[in-house]
C-alpha cells in the first residue's frame, strides 16, 4: 500500500497512490459511496480515522474529478488528524506527497491552498479554550492549525504559498494566535513546532505586542522567556516597551511594600507548608527578604538582555542608591554590560561617581568593568583623576582599568600619573600594577611579560616617581627571575621613603621575612624605604619565579617551588601575575 511506502521512507507517487486506491474502485469498496463513486464529507471525516484514510484523502485531492471544494475539505481532514505514533502522518502526506507533488498542476496546487489558507487562518482566531476549576485544560486544537499554516509557509521543496497576500495574512493570524495565551501556548508540548521558532520565522513584527503581557503578576519563568524572545526578536522599539515593563516590575518588587503583599506572603506560607516547615515571626522575615532578592535578580537578569535606556537608568539609579543590599547594586551593574551608551559622557560620569564612592567592593569592581567598556578616550582622563584619592582600593581599580585598556605606548603616562597617588599608597598597588604591566602590548601585539616593553619598564628602577619606582619593581615580582636580581640589587641600599599610609586605611607596608635565628620561620618586618622593599619583598620572590617560557612550555613537569617570603598578611595581599581583576 501506499502508506507503507511512505513508512519505509519511500514518497508515494501519484501513480501509487492510484494504483493503490483503485480510485473509484477503491473508494467504492470502502463505502465512501454505492454508486458514482461519490464521496461525501462524512467520508472524508471516517478516513480521518482509518489506517488508510491518509491516502483516501489524498486520492481525492489529487484527482481532478472532485470539485474544489471537496478536496480543500480533504485538506482540512489531513491537517485535524491525529497523531499516529507520534508523527503528524495527514500533515506530512498533504506537504509532501500531495502539495509538492510534481504530478499537481500549480494552478491546481494554488487554488487548493488559495481556499485553505482562509479556513486555517479561522481555526487559528478561534479562542483558546477555556479551564474549569479543578478540571485539567481541554487540548487545544488549534495546534494542528499552526504546525500546519508553518509548514505551508516554510517547505522548502516548493513554494506552496506563492501569493504575497496568502503569506501576509497567515502570518498576521499566527502572531495574534500567539499573544491570545502566550503563557499557555509557549509551555505546551503538543505543538510540532514550538511557538518561538514560529515567532523566530515571522520576525520582529511577531512580538510587537509581547511587552504588553509583562506584568507583575507574570509567572518569573514566564516573565524570563518573554524577556529573551524580545530581545532575540524584536526590533529596537519593542525591546525599549519591553524594558520599561520590566523597570515597573522591578520597581514594585524592591519596593517594602512588596514583602506585605498578600499574594506573595500566601505564596512564602505555602511553600513553608508543603516543605514541613515552621518558622517564627524573624525568619520568615528573613525569608520573604530572600525571595524578594532572588525575584528582583531575575528580573534585573532579564533587563540584562533587553536593554534600553529605561533600564540603564533604573539600573544607574539603584546601584548609585546606598540604601539597597549590596547585592542588587552589584546585579543592577552587570545588567548594564553592554547596554551603556559609549557616546554618552553621563553615563560614565554616573559610573566613576559610584567607583569613588563608599560603595562595598563587589559594587566598585562591577563599575570600573562597565567603565572598561567605554572607548579609552573617553574615561581615560576621569580614571586618573581618581589616582589622587585617599581611598587606596578605589584608585587601585581605577589604576588596574587604566591599564587593562592601555597598550605599551601609554606607559609613561600611566607612570606619571602614579605620582598623583601621594594618600595611602598601599603594598597591594604595586604588585598588583606589577602584575598588569605584564598585558601590556607593543604594536606586535606581544605582552610584557614575553619581552615586549620589559626594557622600558625596567627603566624605572631608577627614574620617575617612588610610585613608579615600587611599580617596576612589583613588575619584577612577578615576572622577574633569579637572572635578573643584578637589575636590583644596586637599590637595596636605596633609602627612598615609601609614602605615608594611615593607619586607619589599612595599607601598611610590612613583609613576611626569614627569622635571623631560625630561617624556617617567618616574622612580620616593616617596609620604610625603596631598598628594603627590593631586598625583603622582591628579591626572594623573583628567586623562586620560573621564567615564563618554562612556565609555558614545561608547567606539568616540576613540581612548583617552595614560597618565598611574601607581604605579610597583616599588609594587603599580595597577588599573583595571574591574579583576576579587581
Amino acid at each position: 500500500m501506499a502508506v507503507r511506502n511512505r513508512l519505509a521512507g519511500v514518497r508515494p507517487t501519484r501513480s501509487r497512490v492510484w494504483r493503490a486506491l483503485g480510485v473509484c474502485a477503491a473508494l467504492a469498496l470502502s463505502g465512501a459511496a454505492a454508486s458514482g463513486c461519490r464521496v461525501s464529507d462524512e467520508d472524508l471525516q471516517r478516513w480521518e480515522r482509518t489506517e488508510n484514510g491518509p491516502d483516501k484523502l489524498a486520492a481525492v485531492l489529487l484527482h481532478d474529478k472532485y470539485d474544489m471544494r471537496l478536496r480543500v475539505e480533504a485538506a482540512m481532514s489531513l491537517i485535524r488528524m491525529k497523531p499516529r505514533k507520534g508523527r503528524q502522518v495527514g500533515l506530512e502526506v498533504l506537504v509532501e506527497n500531495v502539495l509538492s507533488n510534481p504530478s499537481l498542476p500549480p494552478e491546481t496546487r494554488n487554488a487548493i491552498v488559495a481556499e485553505l489558507v482562509p479556513l486555517v487562518i479561522e481555526q487559528l482566531k478561534m479562542p483558546p479554550p477555556t479551564t474549569q476549576a479543578g478540571q485539567a485544560a481541554p487540548p487545544d486544537e488549534s495546534f494542528k492549525f499552526t504546525d500546519a499554516a508553518y509548514r505551508l509557509l516554510t517547505f522548502e521543496r516548493t513554494a506552496l504559498v506563492a501569493d504575497a497576500g496568502l503569506k501576509d495574512e497567515m502570518k498576521q493570524a499566527l502572531t495574534r494566535w500567539a499573544m491570545a495565551d502566550f503563557e499557555r501556548r509557549l509551555n505546551d508540548r503538543s505543538q510540532a513546532y514550538g511557538m518561538e521558532q514560529l515567532l523566530r520565522y515571522i520576525g520582529s513584527d511577531s512580538v510587537v505586542d509581547l511587552p504588553s503581557l509583562m506584568s507583575k503578576d507574570t509567572k518569573a519563568l514566564q516573565l524570563k522567556k518573554m524577556a529573551d524572545i524580545v530581545a532575540k526578536i524584536g526590533s529596537k522599539a519593542t525591546r525599549e516597551e519591553a524594558g520599561k515593563k520590566l523597570v515597573e516590575i522591578a520597581q514594585y518588587i524592591a519596593a517594602d511594600a512588596w514583602r506585605s503583599d498578600p499574594q506573595i506572603v500566601a505564596k512564602v506560607k505555602a511553600d513553608n507548608e508543603r516543605g514541613g516547615y515552621e518558622v517564627n515571626e524573624k525568619q520568615f522575615g528573613v525569608q520573604l527578604a530572600m525571595f524578594q532578592e532572588e525575584t528582583l535578580i531575575g528580573v534585573l537578569g532579564s533587563m540584562k538582555q533587553v536593554g534600553g535606556s529605561a533600564v540603564v537608568d533604573f539600573c544607574l539609579q539603584l546601584a548609585s542608591d546606598p540604601k539597597p543590599p549590596e547585592k542588587w547594586r552589584q546585579v543592577a551593574l552587570d545588567a548594564l554590560q553592554q547596554n551603556l551608551d559609549k557616546e554618552n559622557p553621563k553615563h560614565a560620569e554616573r559610573l566613576l561617581a559610584i567607583a569613588a564612592s563608599d560603595a562595598p567592593g563587589i559594587v566598585l569592581d562591577q563599575a570600573f568593568a562597565r567603565l572598561r567598556e567605554f572607548k579609552r578616550s573617553a574615561m581615560i582622563d576621569k580614571l586618573y583623576e581618581l589616582f589622587k584619592t585617599d581611598k587606596w582600593k578605589v584608585r587601585r581599580s581605577a589604576a588596574v582599568s587604566a591599564l587593562q585598556v592601555s597598550k605599551a605606548g601609554d606607559l609613561d603616562e600611566f607612570m606619571r600619573k602614579l605620582a598623583t597617588a601621594e594618600k595611602n599608597f598601599a603594598l597591594d598597588e604595586p604588585i598588583k600594577y606589577g602584575a598588569y604591566l605584564g598585558d601590556l602590548r607593543t604594536d606586535d601585539a606581544t605582552p610584557a611579560k614575553w619581552g615586549g616593553p620589559r626594557q622600558a619598564i625596567e627603566a624605572y628602577l631608577t627614574k620617575g616617581s617612588i610610585q613608579a619606582r615600587l611599580t617596576a619593581l612589583g613588575y619584577l615580582y612577578s615576572y622577574g627571575t633569579q637572572a635578573d636580581l643584578p637589575k636590583i640589587q644596586a637599590l637595596f641600599g636605596d633609602k627612598e621613603k615609601i609614602p605615608k599610609c594611615d593607619e586607619a586605611a589599612a595599607c601598611q607596608w610590612m613583609c613576611a621575612v626569614p627569622k635571623k635565628d631560625d630561617p624556617k620561620q617567618n616574622e612580620d618586618r616593616a617596609i620604610t624605604t625603596l631598598g628594603e622593599f627590593a631586598e625583603l619583598c622582591v628579591a626572594p620572590k623573583m628567586v623562586q619565579n620560573r621564567p615564563p617560557e618554562a612556565d609555558d612550555k614545561d608547567k606539568d613537569k616540576k613540581a612548583p617551588a617552595p614560597p618565598a617570603p611574601t607581604p605579610s598578611a597583616s599588609a594587603a595581599p599580595a597577588p599573583s601575575a595571574s591574579a583576576a581583576p579587581p
